[in-house]
Order: C-alpha cells, then sequence, then structure tokens
C-alpha cells in the first residue's frame, strides 16, 4: 500500500510537470509563429529592397553605356581639332600676326576664335582684326590657350554665348579648312580647330544630362544597397533567432512528449498496482 502511495505521489508531481512542459511548448509554438511572421515580412521587405536595387543598376549600366558611347563619338572630333593645331607652327602665326589686311575668310577665322575664347563677362562686338592681332599677341599663350580649350569645355568654364556666337562663323561658305589653306595655313589650322571642337561641345553637352543622370543614378544605386544590406543583415539575424527558437521548441516537444510518455506508463503502472491490492 505505501508502493501505491509513493506511486501516486509521484504520479501527482510527474502531472505538474508534464503541464509547466506542455504550457512551455505551447508559449514557445506562439512565440515562433510570431517570429516567423516578422521574418516573412522583413524577407518580404528585403526581396522589394533587391528589386529597387536591380532597377537602379540597370538604370546606371544603360545610362553608363549611353555616356561611354557618346563621348566615344566625341574623341574623333577632338583628335581632329588638336591635329588642326598641330599643323600650325609659331612662323606661321608670326605671319598671320604681320598682315596688315588678311585676305577674305582669314578675318572671319579669327573672328571666330575671338568669339571662342571670349571671357565670361561676354563675346566682344569688336571682332576686328586689330583684335585678332591683339588676340595674338602672345603667340605661345594663343596657342597655350587653344590647346587646353577642350579641358575648359570638360570643366564647363565656357561660357555658351560663345558657342552660339562663333555659329554665325560656321555657316559661311568659306569656313572650311581646306579652302583657307590656300589663303594661309595657321588660318586654316584655327579654322578646322574651330570646327570640330564645336562639334566636341555639342556632342559633350548633350551628354552632360545624361552623366548628371549617372551620378545621381550611382548615389540612388548606393542608398539601395545600404537599405539592403541593412534588411539583409536584420533577416539573417531573425532567421537566426527563428532557428534557434524552432531548435529549442524541438527539444522542449521532446522533453514533453517524453515526460507524457513516462506519466502514462507511470498512470498503467498505478492502475495494475491498485488492481493488485483490490484483488
Amino acid at each position: 500500500a505505501k508502493a501505491v502511495g509513493d506511486l501516486e505521489e509521484t504520479l501527482k508531481e510527474k502531472a505538474i510537470v508534464v503541464e509547466e512542459k506542455i504550457t512551455e511548448a505551447e508559449a514557445l509554438s506562439e512565440k515562433v509563429g510570431k517570429e516567423k511572421a516578422i521574418c516573412e515580412t522583413e524577407s518580404s521587405a528585403a526581396a522589394i529592397e533587391a528589386e529597387k536595387c536591380a532597377v537602379v543598376q540597370t538604370t546606371v549600366t544603360k545610362t553608363q553605356a549611353d555616356c561611354e558611347r557618346d563621348l566615344a563619338e566625341a574623341l574623333p572630333a577632338v583628335g581632329k581639332a588638336m591635329a588642326a593645331l598641330d599643323t600650325i607652327t609659331k612662323k606661321d602665326l608670326v605671319e598671320l600676326k604681320a598682315l596688315k589686311k588678311p585676305p577674305a575668310g582669314i578675318d572671319d577665322v579669327l573672328s571666330a576664335c575671338i568669339c571662342m575664347l571670349a571671357p565670361e563677362t561676354g563675346v566682344p562686338k569688336d571682332r576686328s582684326w586689330p583684335q585678332a592681332v591683339k588676340l595674338m599677341k602672345d603667340i605661345n599663350q594663343f596657342m597655350e590657350r587653344l590647346q587646353n580649350f577642350k579641358a575648359e569645355i570638360d570643366n564647363e568654364t565656357v561660357p555658351a554665348a560663345n558657342f552660339k556666337a562663333v555659329r554665325a562663323y560656321l555657316k559661311l561658305e568659306d569656313f572650311d579648312p581646306v579652302k583657307i589653306l590656300r589663303k594661309s595655313n595657321a588660318a586654316s589650322g584655327l579654322c578646322g580647330w574651330c570646327v570640330n571642337i564645336v562639334i566636341y561641345y555639342d556632342i559633350v553637352s548633350d551628354v552632360e544630362p545624361k552623366k548628371r543622370m549617372l551620378a545621381q543614378a550611382i548615389e540612388d544605386l548606393a542608398a539601395a544597397n545600404e537599405g539592403l544590406k541593412s534588411v539583409t543583415e536584420k533577416v539573417a539575424l531573425l532567421e537566426k533567432t527563428l532557428k534557434e527558437l524552432e531548435d529549442t521548441y524541438t527539444t522542449v516537444m521532446k522533453e514533453k512528449d517524453e515526460t507524457v510518455a513516462e506519466s502514462a506508463r507511470m498512470a498503467k503502472k498505478l492502475e495494475m498496482a491498485q488492481r493488485l491490492i483490490a484483488a
């Protein structure tokens, strides 16, 4: 009878443990469910961020390709402009500057140069031959300015008004390096430089908005990648926490099942003992 009493007492204690294990398992189950829902929400957010990154990356790739293609088209014009300058010698410029009254067409070429090299204060109205001679006063400085003009265009320091003014000369029938060459080697080189540097400017001007768009797209991509990194890290942490919870839940469920099974065995054992005593 004492053994049966002890068994009954042990079974009562075991019943309490079973209830505790069931409660623990239910609480964990609820927690796992909540964490899983949060994890799924954040994973969806990560997928959206990844999609945003892909869209921006496509924009960056396309815009970059457009810029590179357009700039590649501009390079031959620069090459021709610099080649035109290479045909000019210091002796040619000295002879050109010495002219009292240049042949027709040469004055237009130098007037175009006056427009191109005009300061930010504005294109001068006086583009006469004396002003052209004044522009060429220091031949070395004059040539250096022409050779560095591409860099000024690239740095956007040349006023747009300069190019607007020069176009009137470019439209002239005799504004042609081949035709001018018959009259002056230096003026022909300057004419070729004007024609091709304007072509370069026009292409670069078309590219400039794309370059700004590209810079913005790269900035947007960096921000999108940062957002994706943040969400991905959050998801990874949530998944780690969820995995730990699921592992704990599996352990607790196993312990609960073992406790329930043991309690069932003890209950059966107690029932048999009670039958023996009653018999």
